[in-house]
């Protein structure tokens, strides 16, 4: 830059730097220097840059429909139709089915690029400056090569640029069943460490699976693209034959996650009505023929004070009626899951009480209590289930305010990995 006019901050006139990137081989750490004088004083900064290798060949990858159209930009990708399932074929793909999951515990190679829908991995967005990226060691070439010094580390300076994405939130508990790559260790006003998943491996029967989050989506962002053919052709490249012991425990994982059907009640309408003479159960209002057309709606993913009934303390009931269509008759079970109710709850299905939870006289609140019921004996025939709460506040907000479940499989202690 020859000059910046008066009062502008748009220089006059940029230079370009003419670089052929075809002589780059792996990713190299360049720094951009820029010095500024003016009327005696002297500034100066620095900023890193990291040049990729252009694609020298493409990598086949056969696209799984979960995936759509998202890795049609990139050049380095030989995409193969669906549905080629030979082993030595690598599947790529944004949410595990069972078809998928006995490929991989077949011996086969799967690239999951999760999109937090139902059979994927669940995500969400990440301020980067919540805690900072950590590189877990693994025999990987990828990471390797272009890792650096500790104080030029291209997966640490790179991931909350280009390689800014969601991330899979809270792992923690499955570090132990995976192989970490790259992952997030939030710390930001926390009494612990949390972390969370942009890169990692399990082995899943004879098979594994790569996850990622990292960015590839932009077409403009050579990090992501060459990140994701790399780690392709690694997989490539294994001839597997070494068998993990975790592999058989995740298969079994995953198979027991994929056979759970779930329903999230808490975003549907429920009809709603306070009870402050405490006349519900007498007037009948559990019975599965209550005529509730006259009750408002309500949602039960946040308290009532926030839903026109700020005032609102004692009783109040809630109804649903949910349809069940073939799968759900098929269930030899049927549990409904609770997360937290403020402050205490009784259940019916079906016109019959099922359990309760919280305490009125003790003040033992429902708030954190997770708990499940079976209510599989209650259903009296396969077409619905009629649901009635009657929820009691004995001060501050109230309500059934976190998610509520129909699911073949009562809450557990173990978080799930699918969403």
């Amino acid at each position: 830059i020859d000059k910046i006019s008066a009062g502008s901050r748009e220089p006059d006139r940029v230079e370009s730097i003419d670089f052929d990137s075809g002589r780059v081989l792996k990713p190299v750490r360049m720094r951009l220097q820029a010095e500024l004088s003016f009327n005696g004083t002297h500034v100066k900064n620095e900023w890193p840059l990291w040049v990729f290798p252009a694609p020298t060949g493409k990598v086949s990858l056969v696209v799984h429909p979960s995936l759509g159209s998202e890795l049609d930009h990139l050049g380095s990708i030989e995409q193969v139709a669906w549905p080629d399932r030979r082993p030595e074929q690598i599947i790529c793909a944004s949410q595990l089915d069972h078809e998928l999951l006995e490929h991989v515990a077949q011996g086969g190679r799967l690239v999951l690029l999760p999109n937090g829908q139902p059979g994927s991995y669940p995500i969400e967005e990440h301020w980067f400056l919540r805690g900072g990226p950590a590189i877990f060691p693994r025999p990987s070439e990828m990471l390797v090569s272009w890792s650096g010094t500790k104080k030029s580390n291209g997966l640490v300076e790179l991931q909350h640029f280009d390689l800014a994405g969601p991330v899979v939130p809270n792992v923690d508990s499955m570090l132990d069943d995976i192989t970490p790559m790259l992952m997030l260790w939030d710390n930001h006003d926390r009494k612990e460490t949390r972390t969370h998943g942009l890169m990692f491996e399990l082995p899943v029967g004879r098979g594994r699976i790569l996850v990622s989050t990292l960015d590839y989506k932009r077409p403009t962002n050579a990090a992501g693209h060459w990140i994701l053919a790399s780690a392709v052709k690694e997989l490539a490249a294994d001839s597997g034959g070494v068998v993990d012991a975790r592999g058989e425990r995740n298969l079994q994982r995953l198979q027991a996650e994929l056979d759970r059907n779930e329903l999230e009640l808490q975003s549907q309408d429920w009809k709603f009505q306070p009870d402050p003479t405490i006349e519900g159960d007498k007037s009948g209002w559990q019975a599965t023929d209550f005529d509730d057309s006259e009750w408002k709606t309500i949602k039960a993913d946040r308290h009532w004070e926030g839903q026109g009934y700020e005032s609102l303390d004692n009783w109040a009931w809630y109804r649903l009626r949910v349809p069940l269509d073939e799968k759900w008759a098929k269930a030899e079970k049927l549990f409904l899951n609770f997360t937290g109710v403020d402050d205490h709850y009784r259940l019916f299905i079906n016109g019959q009480f099922v359990g309760s939870s919280g305490d009125v006289a003790t003040k033992k609140t429902a708030f954190d209590e997770r708990k499940s019921y079976d209510i599989s004996d209650y259903i009296v025939n396969g077409d619905s289930i009629q649901i009635a709460i009657a929820v009691y506040d004995w001060y501050g907000a109230g309500g059934i305010f976190r998610p509520v479940t129909l699911s073949t499989q009562p809450l557990s202690d173990d978080r799930p990995w699918l969403k």
